[in-house]
């Protein structure tokens, strides 16, 4: 598939005819990575519409782990890149690119907006910046409890007075014992104030939770870990 032209306009509620820099380096982040699940999720034909796109990628992005979401944002699969050409600095904001069209219309749906083509291309019109920057994230991670990542880094979460002692019981002083061991070590040096219980999770330590509680019907550490994050992490059963 070739490119097309394409200009992204979004207003501002900041100052009059003003953007946020912060914001336009996050929506530019999370659509990038919108628009590479997009290119993934259509593979090598287009045989469907743009909308029926968008909902395939709502669910492959709502179903995926912080390492593919992650991925989606470096990706340099064919058809994942795309080209900005000029950017208007004021309110409403306006992007001109190059990218597939195809991709790029089912991109835009997903981040809440309309689509029209024009004898110059498509024009696609957003929400406000923060309205739209909020709804990506929330394709990406439709849990709030378990939004992390694409564009926030790290979370932090306060532990229950039955949760917060499983953090600390019968681990043994020093590393290499095992993957649950250094977990609950690397967990234990996060805790950031001890009396509100409170803890910061990064993306690797929220992959490992994930993975190591995965099956709590098995007992022992993988259970222990879900009795300690069930209220914060969705472990996607």
């Amino acid at each position: 598939m070739g490119n097309d032209h394409c200009t992204l306009v979004m207003g501002s509620e900041g100052p009059p005819g003003a953007v946020d820099l912060c914001e336009v380096a996050d929506f530019l982040f999370l659509f990038r990575g919108v628009y590479a699940q997009c290119a993934l999720s259509a593979g090598e034909s287009a045989d469907i519409g743009p909308a029926a796109l968008a909902t395939r990628v709502r669910k492959a992005l709502s179903s995926s782990d912080l390492m593919h979401t992650n991925s989606l944002f470096r990706s340099e699969e064919r058809g994942c890149q795309i080209w900005i050409r000029t950017v208007k600095r004021s309110s409403p904001l306006e992007i001109s690119m190059e990218a597939v069209g195809y991709f790029l219309s089912a991109a835009v749906i997903v981040s809440g907006g309309e689509i029209e083509i024009t004898p110059n291309g498509i024009r696609a019109s957003l929400p406000p910046i923060s309205q739209t920057i909020r709804g990506l994230r929330e394709a990406f991670s439709p849990n709030p409890e378990d939004r992390l990542g694409f564009g926030q880094s790290r979370k932090t979460v306060a532990l229950n007075k039955m949760e917060f002692p499983e953090l600390f019981a019968d681990v043994p002083p020093r590393r290499g014992l095992g993957g649950f061991q250094n977990l609950l070590l690397d967990l234990q040096a996060a805790v950031v104030d001890k009396r509100s219980r409170k803890i910061i999770l990064s993306e690797d330590l929220v992959l490992r939770i994930k993975r190591q509680g995965r099956f709590p019907k098995r007992g022992g550490y993988q259970k222990r870990i879900r009795t300690i994050f069930a209220r914060q992490i969705n472990f996607g059963d």
